[in-house]
C-alpha cells in the first residue's frame, strides 16, 4: 500500500514537472514570436504556371491553414505552393 502511494505521488510529480516544462516552453515561444520581425501583410499570388510552357498542365490544389496561404514567405516563389 505505501508503495502504490508512493508511486502514485511520483507519477502525479513527474506530470506536473512535464506540465510546467510546456507551459515555461510555449512561455518562450510566445516571446521570440512577438520580438522577431513583422512581415508585410500583403496577399502574395500564388496562381501561375511553373515549370515549362509546354505540355500539360498539371492542376493542384492547395486546402490548408496559413501554410497552403503563403503566410511567412518572403515572396510568392519561397511559398509552399510554389
Amino acid at each position: 500500500m505505501k508503495a502504490r502511494r508512493s508511486g502514485l505521488i511520483r507519477a502525479t510529480l513527474v506530470a506536473l514537472l512535464l506540465y510546467a516544462a510546456a507551459v515555461g516552453t510555449l512561455l518562450v515561444e510566445v516571446q521570440l514570436a512577438r520580438s522577431g520581425p513583422r512581415l508585410a501583410d500583403e496577399r502574395l499570388e500564388l496562381d501561375g504556371r511553373i515549370g515549362p510552357p509546354t505540355g500539360a498542365a498539371l492542376r493542384v490544389v492547395w486546402l490548408g491553414d496559413s501554410t497552403a496561404a503563403g503566410v511567412g514567405a518572403s515572396g510568392p516563389d519561397a511559398a509552399v505552393p510554389r
